[in-house]
């Protein structure tokens, strides 16, 4: 079978393909990352996250709930019937809503804090997997970390374990309504899908293209706090005012950061236009579902109570087209998960070896072995002495080595100590 390649562009069949192909990785995508999240929330608490799950549930049902509750009570008004039976519904509802808003919220911070911990965990057991420390030096690793930790954006993965009942409700409520309008009228109800979707996509899009801005200014962003680390931490303060070197911190940290900044602002203020063309025609389209509504009642096609429902249903569809904060924090959250998968698969897989492993010893021109773990205990160790036999350290990136063929016996019950020499320095 001939294998579709750059060659094959010029068929007719292979774009199509391609596309197909792509359309259908994004699918999959999207429909992974949620059950992701919700496997790693259940691995943090499962009976808190279908706790969590479920009030979300609930709560999503209440507002068309009392949508159809309010219509029918103003319905038995005007028809001059008893409305004990919506009235109570209305009551209950209310009562419900100023119930679980509190319970939402306290079982949304528990399941963060817990999602927060078991994240941290995996990353520690990650961390301190290898022997060697090559991987805590790697750039690439660092910057996983600090993306998988929310260090970029100052808001933890756990967050939106906090904030997923409020997205679930969003959801059932906007699903909700639009069956009320179905009711009403079948047809209306794709027309507001198609709109919500399109703004939905399109804010999604924006906030998506501004993140990916901020982490790809990973390794600029943690050098920028590192040196505020530096300049307001009491420890290493103290070394900074003896050497006056506040001011330049200060200069290097806002220089660094504006500079990063300035890519993420440029992104915020892009799109602008297409979110607003997008907010018109959904506008208009539900100004045509209420005109719609609004006519059937005036023509006695539609009763009091009925456009009552339908109208504000119309308007709580709306919700569907919102992505707000939490919605964001969820996406960060799966982004967090991304990350500590590639963290630890960076520290489980063995790299690849750049030069032949020799035995260490063997003399001028030896190569390096990777440091390996071992299984004795080291209870009563040293007896001797430590020794370090033709050692080669280089950080990565950089193929110069620190030291080479490094020889050094410490004997037992000894520290030593470094020295350096009138033309050696510190590293920057």
């Amino acid at each position: 079978m001939a294998s579709l390649g750059a060659s094959d562009t010029s068929n007719g069949l292979a774009g199509p393909l391609w596309e197909g192909v792509a359309m259908g990785g994004v699918l999959v995508t999207r429909v992974r990352a949620p059950i992701a999240l919700v496997a790693a929330f259940s691995r943090a608490n499962a009976v808190l996250s279908a706790a969590v799950i479920g009030l979300g549930v609930l709560s999503g049902t209440l507002l068309p709930l009392f949508m159809l509750a309010s219509g029918a009570l103003v319905g038995d008004l005007g028809a001059d019937r008893s409305a004990l039976f919506p009235t109570v519904v209305v009551i209950a509802v209310f009562a419900a809503e100023r119930v679980m808003d509190p319970l939402r919220e306290e079982l949304g911070r528990s399941l963060w804090r817990q999602v927060d911990q078991s994240l941290t965990q995996r990353l520690m057991v990650a961390m301190s997997a290898p022997a060697g420390l090559a991987h805590v030096e790697d750039p690439g690793v660092r910057d996983r970390v600090v993306q998988a930790q929310g260090g970029l954006t100052d808001m933890t993965p756990g967050q939106a374990a906090y904030y997923l009942a409020q997205v679930i409700a969003m959801w059932v409520q906007g699903l909700g309504s639009l069956v009320i309008v179905a009711h009403f009228r079948w047809w209306l109800a794709p027309i507001l899908m198609v709109g919500y979707a399109v703004l939905f996509a399109v804010s999604r899009q924006h906030w998506h293209e501004v993140t990916v801005v901020l982490y790809g200014r990973t390794e600029a962003l943690r050098r920028s706090y590192y040196l505020r680390t530096v300049a307001l931490a009491a420890a290493p303060a103290k070394e900074t005012r003896v050497f006056g070197l506040g001011g330049w911190l200060v200069d290097r940290y806002r220089q660094g950061w504006l500079a990063v900044m300035a890519d993420v602002w440029r992104a915020r203020r892009e799109g602008w236009w297409t979110a607003v063309w997008a907010s018109l025609a959904l506008g208009g389209a539900e100004l045509f579902a209420l005109w719609t509504v609004v006519h059937a009642g005036l023509a006695g096609a539609l009763s009091l109570g009925a456009a009552t429902a339908a109208g504000q249903a119309v308007l709580g569809g709306a919700v569907l087209s919102q992505y707000q904060d939490s919605h964001w924090l969820l996406s960060e959250c799966g982004r967090a998960l991304g990350r500590i998968d590639e963290v630890e698969r960076a520290t489980t897989e063995p790299a690849p070896a750049t030069e032949p492993a020799r035995v260490p010893g063997a003399g001028p021109g030896a190569g390096w072995r990777p440091v390996i773990g071992g299984t004795e205990s080291a209870a009563g160790l040293p007896r001797e002495a430590i020794r370090f036999e033709q050692v080669r350290f280089a950080y990565p990136g950089h193929p110069a080595p620190v030291f080479d063929r490094f020889d050094l016996e410490i004997p037992a019950a000894r520290s030593p100590s470094s020295v350096p020499t009138g033309r050696a320095r510190r590293p920057s």
